[in-house]
C-alpha cells in the first residue's frame, strides 16, 4: 500500500479539473513524440510517449502502484506498436500536388490505426482486473498472429498502398488495424464484474485523436514550406510531430476525464508477492535474443529462396511480436511491468543514441566495444535504479520523473555533444557558434523540449500530493 491510493475514495480524481486532464496529457505526449524522433525511431522510440501517457493517466487518476504498473505496461508496448508502420513516403505523397488528397487519406489512416491499437491496450490496462486472465493472456498472444494476416492479406499484396510504388515501402497498417481488432473482439463481452467496453471508448477516442492529429500535422510539412518565415529556423517535421503527440494525449485525457468516475474503484491484476529481481531473468534474456539472434536469422532468411522464411521473420522479427511477448511477461509480477515500462523504453533510447550519434553530430566515433560497454552499463544501471526506486514509496512520481529527465538528458547529449565544443584546436579553439549557425532550427525545437520537460515536472509535482489522510492512517498502522 502507498500514500497515492486513493481508489477507494469514489471522487478520488475530483481534484484534478478538466483542463488538467487535458493539458497534462497533451504536454507530456507532445514532448514524448517529439524525443521519439529526435532521439531515435521505429516502435522502440514510440514506447517513450507511451510511458509518459501511462504515468500522467495514473497520476490524474490516482492510481495506487498496482494499478499505475499494470496500466504502464499495457500503455506503453501498446502505443509504440504503432511504430511499426512505415509513413515517410505517405508524408511525402502529401505533399506532392498530384498525389495530396491520396497522402492526406494515408497519413489519416496510420494516425488512426496507430491511436485505435494504442487505445484499445491502453483502455485494457485502465481496466485489467475486470477481465480474467487467461482472456487477457489470449487476447495478447493473438496480437501477432492477427498482425501477421492483416498484413499478408492487405499490406504484402499493395491492396490499398499509401507509399511510393516505385521505391517500395514495406506497410504494415492493415496488420495493426486487424490486430487492434481482434484484441477488441477478445476483450468484449469478457468483463467478470464491470462493464468491459473501456477497451474500445480509449480505442475509438484514440482512433480519431490519431487520425486528426498526424492528418493535421502533416498540413504542417505540406504547407509550411511556403509560409512568409524563415525557414531556415523552422523544422515542419517536428511541428507535425508535436501536434500528434499534442491532440493524441488531449483526446486520450479528454477521454479519461469523461470516463473519470468508472475508472475508480479498479482492481489490479497483481495479487501475489512479486519476486524481485529474480522475475527480471526471463526478460533480459528475451531481449537479448531479440537483439542479437533475430537478425542474423533475418539475414539468413532474406538471402534464401525460401518464401516461409521471409514470411516466419516478418511475424517474429517484429515489435508487435516482442510487444507481445513482453505483455505476458509483464503480467506475471509488478517488478517486471516496471522494467518493460521503463528500462526496455531507456535501453533502446540509449541504444539509437549510440546508433545515430556520430554520424548525426560528428562525434569522437566510438568504437562498438566502446558502444556495447555504454548499452550494457546503461541499461544495467537503468535496471537497478528503477528496481531501487520500485521498493521506495512514492514510486510512481519518482518512476515518472526518473523517465522523463535520462530521456531529456540524452537529448541533451545528443544536441550539444559536439566534437567542436567538446575538443579545442589549435587552430580555432571551441567552435561553440558553428553548429547554431548551420543548425538554426535546433533552437526552437530545442526550446519546445526545454518548456515541455520543465512544464511535465511542474505538473508532476503539482497534481502528485500525498494523502494526508491516508499518510495518518498508514502512520497509525
Amino acid at each position: 500500500m502507498t500514500t497515492t491510493d486513493c481508489q477507494s475514495r469514489k471522487d478520488c480524481s475530483a481534484s484534478c479539473s478538466m483542463t488538467s486532464f487535458i493539458l497534462f496529457p497533451a504536454t507530456a505526449i507532445l514532448l514524448g513524440w517529439g524525443l521519439r524522433g529526435f532521439i531515435g525511431g521505429g516502435p522502440f522510440a514510440a514506447l517513450i510517449p507511451g510511458v509518459f501517457l501511462a504515468l500522467t493517466l495514473s497520476i490524474l487518476l490516482r492510481h495506487d502502484v498496482a494499478l499505475a504498473c499494470q496500466l504502464a505496461l499495457f500503455g506503453t508496448v501498446g502505443l509504440a506498436f504503432g511504430g511499426e508502420m512505415t509513413y515517410g513516403q505517405t508524408l511525402g505523397l502529401a505533399k506532392g500536388s498530384d498525389t495530396f488528397f491520396w497522402g492526406m487519406l494515408g497519413v489519416t489512416v496510420k494516425g488512426g490505426v496507430w491511436g485505435l491499437l494504442g487505445g484499445a491496450l491502453l483502455g485494457a490496462g485502465l481496466t485489467a482486473g475486470r477481465f480474467e486472465r487467461k482472456r487477457l493472456v489470449l487476447a495478447s498472444l493473438l496480437l501477432p498472429v492477427a498482425a501477421y494476416i492483416g498484413w499478408k492479406l492487405i499490406n504484402e499484396p499493395q491492396l490499398i498502398y499509401f507509399s511510393d510504388p516505385e521505391n517500395p515501402r514495406d506497410e504494415s497498417w492493415a496488420g495493426l488495424l486487424l490486430a487492434a481488432l481482434v484484441f477488441l473482439v477478445v476483450l468484449r463481452g469478457g468483463a467478470r464484474e464491470k462493464d468491459g467496453s473501456m477497451p474500445l471508448r480509449f480505442a475509438l477516442w484514440g482512433f480519431a485523436g490519431g487520425a486528426l492529429g498526424f492528418g493535421g500535422g502533416t498540413l504542417f510539412l505540406v504547407y509550411g514550406p511556403s509560409l512568409p518565415l524563415p525557414q531556415a529556423w523552422c523544422g515542419w517535421w517536428k511541428a507535425m510531430e508535436f501536434f500528434f503527440g499534442f491532440l493524441l494525449g488531449a483526446f486520450f485525457g479528454s477521454c479519461a476525464w469523461y470516463y473519470r468516475n468508472e475508472l475508480t474503484g479498479e482492481k489490479p491484476i497483481f495479487t501475489g508477492k512479486d519476486k524481485g529481481l529474480t522475475d527480471l531473468l526471463v526478460l533480459v534474456p528475451t531481449v537479448i535474443l531479440f537483439f542479437m539472434l533475430f537478425p542474423i536469422l533475418d539475414t539468413i532468411a532474406t538471402e534464401g529462396n525460401a518464401w516461409y522464411l521471409r514470411d516466419v521473420m516478418r511475424f517474429a522479427y517484429s515489435f508487435v511480436f516482442l510487444g507481445s511477448i513482453c505483455l505476458l511477461l509483464g503480467m506475471r509480477s509488478q517488478a517486471l511491468s516496471w522494467q518493460v515500462a521503463l528500462t526496455l523504453t531507456i535501453f533502446h533510447t540509449i541504444y539509437d543514441f549510440n546508433r545515430t550519434k556520430p554520424a548525426a553530430l560528428n562525434m569522437t566515433d566510438f568504437s562498438m566495444t566502446t558502444q556495447a560497454a555504454i548499452l550494457v552499463i546503461g541499461t544495467a544501471l537503468v535496471g537497478l535504479c528503477v528496481y531501487l526506486i520500485g521498493r521506495s514509496r512514492r514510486q510512481i512520481f519518482r518512476f515518472y520523473l526518473f523517465v522523463v529527465w535520462v530521456c531529456y538528458g540524452l537529448a541533451c547529449l545528443r544536441t550539444f555533444g559536439i566534437k567542436s565544443w567538446l575538443l579545442a584546436t589549435a587552430e580555432t579553439g571551441y567552435q561553440f557558434s558553428d553548429f547554431w549557425r548551420n543548425n538554426p532550427a535546433i533552437i526552437p525545437i530545442f526550446t519546445i523540449f526545454t518548456v515541455s520537460t520543465f512544464a511535465t515536472t511542474v505538473y508532476i509535482f503539482r497534481l502528485y500530493r500525498e494523502d494526508p489522510v491516508e499518510e495518518s492512517l498508514l502512520e497509525s498502522s
